[in-house]
């Protein structure tokens, strides 16, 4: 697993169980992020973020006190994401199911004893690449 995918990988765990805006999924990803010994920067976790919509594994939506979620149609700009909110699809969710070779914790939530990231195996498809 590299950097891309585990900053992909903690953004979609952020947005499994509920609707998390932008700043709430950049907190959770940088605090386990941190656990790894990592600091994961604001343009990271956005291109995470979209890149969970480019490919189907997340929707982004807005909420609103009034209504259900209106789902945003297309992937949306960056100016855009910091005012919505997003939430996994069941693509995402199969995705976290699944065992991931390479994850940073056990079944406890504690960092694997010498864990560490790879610098060049992908886990997740990549763009433009069949």
């Amino acid at each position: 697993m590299n950097r891309i995918d585990l900053t992909t990988i903690l953004a979609l765990n952020a947005i499994a169980d509920d609707y998390e805006n932008l700043e709430t999924i950049s907190q959770d990803v940088r605090q386990l992020g941190e656990r790894c010994g990592l600091i994961f920067g604001h343009t990271e976790i956005e291109a995470a973020v979209l890149y969970l919509l480019e490919f189907g594994f997340a929707k982004a939506y807005r909420l609103s006190p009034y209504g259900p979620p209106d789902e945003v149609v297309g992937i949306p700009s960056l100016a855009e994401i910091t005012s919505l909110y997003f939430f996994r699809t069941e693509m995402g969710s199969e995705l976290q199911l699944r065992p991931i070779e390479g994850w940073p914790f056990d079944e406890h939530g504690s960092l694997r004893h010498g864990w560490h990231l790879s610098e060049t195996e992908r886990l997740l498809p990549q763009r433009g690449v069949s």
